[in-house]
């Protein structure tokens, strides 16, 4: 449906997920880390699969980035993944600027 459009699909990822949501957690602080255990650790997913604390969130995260990985290899288009790991977002705009010019798509 889309393909007449010429879509680009950049996904940023990161492939230490455990560190990235520490990092998250240590940056933001403990209301911010309460907030997102107790809300995220309710879904029925949590729920049907027993995930509880930290342990259980990177549990969740890991199955949605596997989900999500194998959506974005499917995929019939121009894309771009980004592994953040380094947060050297400089280089990380170049890389999709250079793909959305190649794409030439304008902003």
């Amino acid at each position: 449906v889309l393909a007449p459009l010429n879509p680009v699909v950049i996904y940023l990822r990161h492939s230490d997920l455990r560190h990235a949501i520490g990092a998250v957690f240590r940056e933001r602080g403990t209301d911010w880390e309460t907030y997102q255990l107790d809300w995220k650790l309710r879904s029925p997913y949590a729920k049907n699969r027993a995930l509880c604390g930290l342990e259980g969130l990177a549990m969740m995260y890991e199955g949605y980035q596997t989900l999500t990985n194998s959506l974005f290899d499917s995929l019939g288009c121009r894309k771009l993944a980004i592994e953040t790991d380094a947060a050297d977002w400089p280089a990380y705009y170049t890389k999709i600027a250079r793909v959305l010019e190649a794409a030439d798509v304008r902003v």
